[in-house]
């Protein structure tokens, strides 16, 4: 948990001195609840559900910055194996480019590196737990429409990595506020 708290204060950090130093039009920050999918090579599938935190910053009207924190709040059950996948957490940072619409409302790109962590928790005593971790270029796309003046509701999804053993990505619906 304090390494948790170390990278997120550390991304936040940086998030808001580059965003800072880059005279923000915006900054922002999110809540979103994630149902992701980790499918393997070999066709085997898992959708353990995240909590996401956002934070960034529109540096001009159509480029920003985002970091992004999440935790997984249910796990879910390798068909045919003995295991719970659950996602311990996932750091992204990236750029996000807008195509404005009305006032607040855009379409965007992201594009950035992830990092997660997963643990398979055996069901069986005979077998032990496995903790992993992996990382790679992450890009997504999304909609944010304007609900208030401060608060925007965002929808997008994200490939957070794909590799030769699995592709991990995820789809999410949440609430931003502008500070």
């Amino acid at each position: 948990m304090k390494k948790l708290l170390a990278k997120l204060s550390a991304v936040s950090g940086l998030v808001l001195a580059v965003s800072v130093a880059h005279a923000v039009e915006q900054p922002y920050l999110g809540v979103d609840y994630i149902q992701s999918t980790y499918e393997y090579a070999s066709g085997d599938d898992v959708s353990p559900t995240m909590a996401q935190l956002r934070f960034g910053a529109d540096m001009t009207k159509y480029l920003g910055m985002e970091a992004r924190t999440a935790f997984g709040i249910d796990d879910d059950k390798v068909s045919g194996a003995n295991y719970n996948i659950n996602i311990t957490g996932v750091y992204t940072l990236g750029v996000v480019g807008r195509l404005p619409f009305g006032k607040h409302a855009s379409l965007y790109a992201y594009a950035g590196y992830s990092y997660a962590q997963m643990t398979a928790e055996s069901t069986d005593p005979g077998f032990s737990d496995i903790e992993t971790n992996d990382d790679g270029l992450s890009y997504g796309a999304g909609v944010v429409f304007p609900i208030s003046r401060q608060y925007l509701l965002e929808a997008d999804y994200t490939s957070y990595f794909d590799n030769e053993k699995y592709t991990f990505s995820g789809v999410s619906v949440g609430v931003r506020r502008y500070l």
